[in-house]
């Protein structure tokens, strides 16, 4: 039951920036793993993200952590509660296809364009003449956020490139400067890009 966690435009940003760049945090206790929280990758210079992403989950009472990874220019922000790492770990495994939840897809278009936005925060580049939105080796999540996009009236592309070493990258990019408008009207409100 996640009834205790809102879903609105924070929420959105949030979860679609945690499924660019987030993962769980897990513990080990008396030889069984747990899910003991969530994490965020950000770059140095991301501090409004890491910012939002501390507002978030201050407001539910939760304690964040930003570590400066020595040597890189990248931070980690920790949350370590067990009830937000087992309920983001439903959403969320490590190396298997992720999907964007039903409870995503049926939000009003403000929650879809926030959790688009935190993904493209996370995972894009809006800066290209064709802006990627998200960069992925899962099929389901290239086919979810291409979807998702064309419920907001946005007509996306993917581009694969082929891989020998891992999974094949795919680009989710939108082209065509009325595709570009939109896009920039239902995601301005909410990105930090």
């Amino acid at each position: 039951n996640k009834s205790y966690i809102t879903v609105d435009e924070k929420f959105g940003w949030v979860f679609g920036k945690f499924f660019a760049d987030g993962n769980i945090t897990k513990k080990n206790k008396n030889g069984v793993q747990w899910n003991s929280g969530i994490s965020f990758a950000t770059h140095s210079n991301e501090i409004e993200q890491r910012q939002i992403i501390e507002d978030y989950f201050v407001d539910y009472g939760v304690n964040v952590v930003h570590t400066k990874h020595i040597g890189e220019n990248c931070y980690s922000t920790t949350i370590t509660n067990g009830q937000i790492g087992r309920t983001f770990g439903d959403w969320k495994t490590a190396n298997t296809s992720l999907n964007i939840p039903v409870f995503i897809n049926e939000s009003n278009s403000s929650v879809r364009s926030s959790f688009l936005a935190g993904l493209a925060d996370g995972d894009g580049c809006l800066h290209h003449k064709n802006i990627v939105m998200v960069c992925t080796v899962y099929d389901d999540l290239r086919d979810d956020v291409t979807n998702l996009y064309a419920s907001l009236g946005v007509a996306s592309h993917y581009l694969t490139t082929k891989r020998e070493v891992w999974k094949d990258i795919h680009k989710v990019t939108i082209k065509g400067l009325s595709n570009k408008r939109n896009l920039i009207r239902l995601l301005s409100p909410y990105t930090n890009k």
